[in-house]
């Protein structure tokens, strides 16, 4: 729900079921996309990093921590909202902002 907010539906979908697919799809498909690799375990790390960060920073925004860093990978700062891009999946600092805010 949080990823959809920040990306496109395209987007999610890709990395969603990118894990599944042969090593043949997943090599042609990198080489659409800039500084990305895909493997089998590409799909569960990168949304298991967005939830880990949303986790985190509800712990903080609910004072259950003062404070807290998530040190997450794949990084996030490279992705754009209809491509990953740059070694980066899903772009979870913008996740967990839409989250907070609203």
């Amino acid at each position: 729900k949080y990823i959809a907010s920040m990306h496109a539906t395209n987007h999610v979908n890709l990395i969603n079921n990118i894990s599944s697919k042969d090593n043949y799809y997943q090599n042609h498909t990198t080489e659409k996309f800039h500084y990305i690799y895909f493997n089998n375990d590409c799909s569960e790390s990168a949304f298991l990093a967005a939830g880990f960060v949303i986790e985190v920073a509800n712990k903080v925004a609910t004072h259950e921590f003062t404070s807290a860093i998530s040190l997450v990978r794949p990084p996030v700062h490279h992705v754009e909202h209809k491509q990953p891009t740059g070694f980066c999946f899903f772009n979870n600092v913008a996740i967990v902002a839409n989250y907070i805010l609203n």
